[in-house]
C-alpha cells in the first residue's frame, strides 16, 4: 500500500476463532464536512481529497461541497462570528454522501480512538466496494511468453532454467527427498510450476525431468518458481539498465566512515553477529543460551544479566500522548536497566533527546533507509546503528550499502499496524493484551498482538521471513549484524531457529528452512 498498489487486504473478510467471517478490518470512509470549522482552527490550510481511483463525478461533487463549506467558514470569520453559526444544508449533505456510497462514513480517528461504529463489517448489498468503479480502465494483463526445465533427482538438489528469448537463468532449490508414500506425480508438479500469477510472464514450454520417487514440498516448488521468474526478470531488465557513472557507489563489501563530504569507502570485511528480538520470557532465555549476545525486548520482558549479553529497550510502535506519561514514569529505571534502546517512531527520538538519553540508540526498519542521505543523515541524529529497509530487493541494498546496520534475516514481519482493534471490533475490548488468530478466506492464519496499554494492534504475516538458506548471498551485503525476529514461536522454535542461524552464518554450513511454509519477504522481489 506504501507504493500505491495495494491490494486492499483490509477490504476482504478474515475470521476470529469461534466467529463467523467479517470484514473486519475495512473502515468506513472518511468524511469530515461537518467538523470543518475544528480543522481549520487547528491551523490546517490545506485539504487533500482523494481522488485518484474515483469517478469525474465524486471529484467534483467532493471538491466543489468542500469549497463551499470552507470558504462559508472563512466568510463567518471575518464577519466576527463562531462555529456555532457554521450549517450544512441537509440538501448538500444527501448529495455528498450519496455521490459514491461504499462502505458508509464516519469523521475518523479526530474524536474517537477506534471501535465498531467505525468499521463497515459486511459488504453493500449491492456489491459495490469500490474495487470495479475504482478501476474500470484497468488493461488485461498480458504475459510474455517463457520456456523452463525443471529437473528433480533423489539426493540432489531441485534445479529450474528459465529462459526469454536469449536470456537464460538457473536456479537452485532445496534437497529432493526420496518419496516415503506416494511419490509426486509429473502432472501436479506442472501444474504448481505454471502458477506464475500477476507476474509478467507464463509458461509455453514446460518440461519436468525426474529420477527416481522424487518428493518435495509444494512451498519449495513455489519458492523456486519465484526465484527463476524474479531472477529472469532482473537479467532482462539488466539490458536496459543505463551506467550509473560517476555516482559514488560503494561494493557491497566495503565498510564506510563519515567525512566531511559523506561516504568514505575503507578495505575490509566486518564480523556479522546475530541478534534476537524477543516478545517473552522463555523466547529470551532461549536465545541467550543459544549464543545470542544482542537482544531486543519489549518492557514486559524481565531479564537478569548474562555476562556479553547487551540488552536494548524495544519501545512501542505508537507513541502516544498516554504512553509518554507513562514512560515518564519509567525513564530513570529505563536508563539504568538496558544498554540502549531501538526506536520505532521519531516521537520516541525526540523524547530520548528531551531527556539527553547518553546510551545507545538504534532504529527499526521502519524509520525508512532508503537511500545514502537518510543513512547519513540518522548518523548525524546520533542513531548509532540502524536497520535496513524489509522493503527494499539485495541489489538496492548492495547499492545503498548496509555495512554499519541491522538486517532482518527471520521471523514473522509485522504487515499491519492499526488503531483498529481486532478483539474489540469482532467481540469485546478486556483490555487484558496478548495474541490471537485470524484467517482470512484462504484459512491462513495470522497472529495479532494486542497491545492495551497503548491501544493497537499489530498483524504479522501467514509465514516467516526465512534466508538462512541464502548466508552467502546475505554475506555478500555485509551487514554488521542479523537480526532474528521472534514473536510466536515456542522455546524449541527459537533454539531451531538459532541453530541453523550459527550453522549457516558463522559455520558456514548448508540449512535447509525447518518449516514448510515460509517466504524471502522483498529479499529478492523487491516492491514496484
Amino acid at each position: 500500500g506504501n507504493r500505491g498498489q495495494c491490494a486492499q487486504p483490509c477490504r476482504l473478510p478474515y475470521q476470529t476463532e469461534g466467529k463467523k467471517p467479517a470484514d473486519l478490518m475495512s473502515l468506513k470512509d472518511l468524511c469530515t464536512i461537518d467538523i470543518l470549522p475544528e480543522l481549520i482552527d487547528a491551523g490546517i490550510d490545506s485539504f487533500k481529497i482523494e481522488g485518484r481511483m474515483k469517478q469525474p463525478e465524486y471529484v467534483y461533487t467532493v471538491v466543489k461541497m468542500y469549497r463551499k463549506y470552507a470558504d462559508q467558514y472563512l466568510k463567518l470569520q471575518k464577519e466576527g462570528k463562531g462555529k456555532s453559526s457554521y450549517h450544512v444544508s441537509e440538501a448538500d449533505k444527501r448529495e455528498l454522501l450519496a455521490t459514491y456510497q461504499r462502505r458508509g462514513y464516519c469523521e475518523g480517528y479526530y474524536y474517537q480512538h477506534n471501535g465498531k461504529d467505525m468499521v463497515s463489517l459486511k459488504r453493500p448489498k449491492n456489491g459495490r466496494d469500490g474495487s470495479a468503479e475504482e478501476k474500470p480502465w484497468q488493461d488485461i494483463k498480458v504475459q510474455e511468453k517463457i520456456n523452463g526445465i525443471l529437473t528433480l533427482s533423489v539426493g540432489n538438489r531441485a534445479k529450474l532454467t528459465v529462459s526469454c528469448g536469449d536470456v537464460t537463468v538457473e536456479c537452485i532449490g532445496q534437497e529432493v527427498q526420496a518419496a516415503q508414500k506416494q511419490p509426486l506425480d509429473p502432472a501436479r508438479i506442472e501444474k504448481q510450476m505454471r502458477k506464475t500469477g500477476n507476474t509478467e510472464f507464463t509458461f509455453d514450454n514446460l518440461e519436468i525431468l525426474i529420477e527416481g520417487n522424487v518428493f518435495l514440498p509444494m512451498q519449495a516448488l513455489n519458492e523456486l518458481r519465484r526465484e527463476g521468474i524474479e531472477e529472469l526478470t532482473e537479467q532482462i531488465q539488466m539490458q536496459y539498465r543505463r551506467e550509473e557513472a560517476g555516482c559514488g557507489m560503494k561494493t557491497a563489501t566495503a565498510g564506510f566512515d563519515s567525512d566531511a563530504d559523506g561516504v568514505t569507502e575503507t578495505a575490509g570485511k566486518k564480523e556479522c553477529c546475530i541478534s534476537a528480538s524477543v516478545q517473552n520470557k522463555a523466547q529470551l532465555d532461549t536465545a541467550v543460551n543459544s549464543k545470542i549476545r544482542y537482544i531486543y525486548l519489549e518492557e514486559d520482558v524481565e531479564f537478569e544479566r548474562e555476562d556479553g549479553v547487551q540488552y536494548f529497550l524495544a519501545m512501542p510502535y505508537i507513541f502516544r500522548e498516554n504512553t509518554i506519561k507513562r514512560y515518564e514514569k519509567m525513564y530513570t529505571e529505563i536508563e539504568k536497566k538496558y544498554d540502549g534502546i531501538l526506536i520505532r517512531n521519531w516521537e520516541s527520538y525526540a523524547w530520548l533527546k528531551r531527556h539527553e538519553y547518553q546510551k545507545e540508540i538504534r532504529s527499526d526498519y521502519n524509520l525508512y533507509i532508503f537511500n545514502r542521505k537518510t543513512k547519513e543523515e540518522l548518523r548525524q541524529l546520533g542513531i548509532a546503528r540502524g536497520t535496513a529497509s524489509v522493503e527494499l530487493n539485495d541489489r538496492e541494498l548492495a547499492r545503498i550499502g548496509i555495512e554499519e546496520q541491522v538486517f532482518i534475516a527471520y521471523g514473522y514481519q509485522p504487515v499491519m499496524i492499526s488503531a483498529g482493534c481486532i478483539q474489540k471490533t469482532s467481540a469485546s475490548c478486556d483490555g487484558k493484551g496478548g495474541v490471537l488468530s485470524i484467517s482470512d478466506r484462504y484459512q491462513k492464519k495470522f497472529a495479532v498482538r494486542r497491545y492495551c496499554r497503548d491501544c493497537y494492534n499489530v498483524m504479522y504475516n501467514s509465514a516467516p521471513l526465512f534466508l538462512a538458506d541464502k548466508a552467502e548471498e546475505v554475506h555478500a551485503l555485509a551487514p554488521a549484524e542479523l537480526r532474528l525476529d521472534f514473536t510466536t514461536e515456542s522455546s524449541g522454535q527459537v533454539k531451531e531457529i538459532c541453530h541453523a542461524y550459527t550453522l549457516a552464518f558463522e559455520k558456514g554450513c548448508k540449512t535447509e528452512p525447518p518449516m514448510q511454509d515460509y517466504t524471502r519477504g522483498h529479499f529478492k522481489r523487491g516492491v514496484k
